[in-house]
């Protein structure tokens, strides 16, 4: 289970709002018991983490591109990276609930701490270095 953390915080509401849907996600399929579920449920979960992803990655990135982010580009592969890696866990699972969720849960858990301390605060420097820390919700 990740707790949000002050550590984790961008400073950009609208993405670390974002942020902890993701975390919500995360910790929704952390929280799987396998003699509770099946593995049709189990595969929803993973669609709407991919779903989620997409819509909070074109959210980033549409901020990233609206104010120049020199990053963009290594920020956007990581997204599509992260994306790819689901499915092909889902792929290579076959739907073996365990499986599924063993790995899930392993690659979750790391990639997210290092993406929100890493690309995600180097984003949110630059933009408020650049005075564009206050986004809209609607943007």
């Amino acid at each position: 289970m990740i707790k949000w953390k002050s550590q984790y915080n961008t400073k950009i509401v609208k993405i670390d709002n974002q942020h902890k849907k993701l975390i919500d996600i995360l910790n929704e399929i952390d929280g799987l018991s396998l003699g509770t579920i099946n593995n049709s449920d189990l595969f929803e979960i993973g669609v709407e983490l991919i779903n989620y992803s997409k819509y909070h990655f074109s959210t980033e990135e549409k901020i990233m591109k609206k104010y120049d982010y020199y990053g963009y580009e290594y920020h956007k592969e990581q997204h599509l990276q992260f994306v790819k890696e689901i499915k092909n866990i889902i792929d290579r699972s076959n739907g073996i609930g365990m499986m599924l969720l063993s790995a899930l849960n392993n690659f979750l858990k790391e990639w997210i701490i290092d993406h929100l301390l890493g690309v995600d605060q180097e984003l949110s420097e630059f933009l408020i270095s650049i005075g564009a820390d206050e986004i809209e919700e609607e943007e």
